[in-house]
């Protein structure tokens, strides 16, 4: 198995790539993504980041999609496109896989394989390896600071001091939450330590001194380059401490999105709403189940710390994010993929400890089936139900509805006098504005106001006016009786009301 463990971490890394790359511009822009590819593209042009530590979080996805960027489209933003930035989690996503290589002497080497497998084709991680948002960073830079700590305790160097210091300043770099990460890393460690009654210490004790400062002197270097926008923002140091005013409460569930505490299992295990598939990952939860409680069963040994620690880590994760109220579905993907490595060691074990051929052809069957039934989802959920409310990580996604408001406004401007640079003005309650800059992000003279008293009254009419429906008794009535009306869904139950000047819209009608 030993000589089939790297060439099975590729091959599944190759299928993970291919399966996230593929058609990645079919599902529209979500609110996120499109409000952070904004905020990448005035990186982009004009070399600007600010840290916001009220929203938006960490510098790591803006500046690490950088090169994506340029290439692309050099440093225009608007010759990105959807491919562009969806790339960059797409690439961490199969990456992900890779890192499994430097575990390869803590787990058995069928156990990597099925791990490598699941990622590759779990419908979580599928589906949010090809979302524009900073979820997939944050476990990539995990599973690194898991694997450096790993290969740290097996031949303490400088080097894997380095690039534990390096990973764990990135995960905070990429997202808030990482600190949660963190906490269950440090009660798996503690948990380790505390039941290991092997008289040989497996990491020096104490940690050399020259290595502790190694790895804090590249994590507070990472740390304050990505915060202080390379040193052109030093308050965003602070601002990464500020930070914590605003995230805590919204935890707490002052926010839109709380839930109760079984709402992560609750998609994970059976989510069905009536139409679509019955949609679970049950089998990875299950196989997870298994592999933590036998790895507890088997003697404290050399073969067993890793996974007893990603075993405790997995639970105390999944624990921690479910008992905060506030709670969005890409959150999953953290503990799900401690939960896949876990699994993964599952499935080995059941196999190891399992008697004759007939129990095992068995459990081979069940395996098969599980992992075909979770790659079948994967497609479901990726290029059949994208955006559906059904598909249970397509979370207040765009209607495709808007890519038609999209088009309609591309056809007026084909006939509008002044083309592209006519008048746009867009009136949407914040909630509801995104991710419209982000289409409209081609055309020079758009203004966005929450409110038509916001409106300067010296401002001419536009040439199309994009608003709520609850405004439309705002609505001037120049604009209400010699406009067209039409209606365009964003989101599920959520409509938006776009006015066309007559004398262009009565030429597009003969056009067509």
């Amino acid at each position: 198995m030993t000589r089939f463990l790297l060439p099975g971490i590729l091959f599944f890394s190759l299928i993970a790539f291919f399966v996230r790359f593929a058609d990645l511009d079919r599902r529209p822009m979500h609110h996120d993504e499109g409000n952070q590819a904004v905020r990448s593209g005035q990186l982009l042009e004009e070399g600007v980041y600010r840290y916001d530590p009220e929203d938006h979080h960490g510098p790591a996805l803006y500046y690490l999609s950088l090169p994506a960027g340029w290439v692309t489209s050099g440093r225009d933003f608007n010759g990105t496109t959807e491919v562009t930035w969806r790339l960059i989690p797409v690439l961490f996503g199969s990456g992900l896989i890779l890192l499994l290589w430097f575990l390869r002497d803590g787990m058995p080497k069928f156990a990597l394989i099925a791990a490598a497998a699941l990622t590759a084709i779990s419908p979580a991680m599928v589906y949010y390896s090809r979302f524009y948002i900073q979820e997939m960073l944050l476990v990539f830079f995990t599973l690194g600071a898991i694997a450096a700590g790993w290969r740290y305790s097996r031949r303490p160097s400088h080097g894997w001091a380095a690039i534990l210091g390096l990973c764990l300043a990135l995960m905070l770099a990429t997202k808030e939450t990482a600190i949660l990460a963190w906490f269950a890393m440090f009660v798996g460690l503690a948990v380790l330590l505390l039941t290991d009654k092997e008289s040989e210490p497996w990491f020096p004790r104490p940690v050399p001194v020259r290595h502790l400062a190694v790895a804090l002197v590249v994590a507070a270097l990472t740390y304050v380059l990505f915060f202080t926008s390379f040193f052109t923002n030093p308050a965003g140091l602070l601002d990464s401490l500020r930070a914590y005013r605003f995230y805590l409460p919204r935890g707490l569930g002052q926010s839109l999105h709380r839930h109760p505490t079984y709402y992560y299992l609750h998609l994970l295990l059976f989510y069905d709403q009536g139409r679509g598939p019955i949609w679970s990952e049950a089998f990875v939860v299950v196989f997870a189940v298994i592999g933590g409680v036998l790895a507890w069963r088997r003697p404290a040994t050399q073969e067993t710390r890793l996974i007893r620690f990603l075993a405790v880590y997995a639970a105390v994760l999944t624990l921690t994010y479910s008992l905060i109220p506030h709670k969005t579905p890409w959150c999953l993907i953290s503990f799900l993929h401690g939960m896949i490595l876990v699994a993964g060691w599952g499935m080995a074990e059941s196999f190891r400890r399992i008697r004759g051929n007939i129990a095992k052809v068995m459990l081979a069957i069940a395996i098969v089936a599980g992992t075909v039934h979770l790659a079948w989802l994967a497609y479901q959920a990726n290029f059949r139900y994208p955006t559906d409310p059904s598909n249970p990580y397509a979370y207040v996604e765009t209607s495709p509805d808007l890519l038609n408001l999209v088009r309609r406004v591309e056809d007026i401007a084909a006939l509008a006098p002044d083309g592209q640079d006519m008048l746009i003005r867009v009136v949407t309650d914040p909630y509801n504005t995104w991710p419209i800059p982000w289409y409209l992000r081609r055309y020079p003279s758009v203004g966005y106001w929450n409110s038509f008293a916001d409106i300067p009254p010296q401002l001419p009419l536009p040439t199309v006016l994009v608003t709520n429906p609850e405004f439309e008794e705002q609505i001037p009535p120049p604009i209400r009786d010699g406009y067209q009306a039409e209606f365009f869904g964003l989101r599920t139950n959520v409509l938006l009301l776009v006015y066309i000047r007559k004398d262009i819209w009565q030429e597009f009608l003969a056009r067509r």
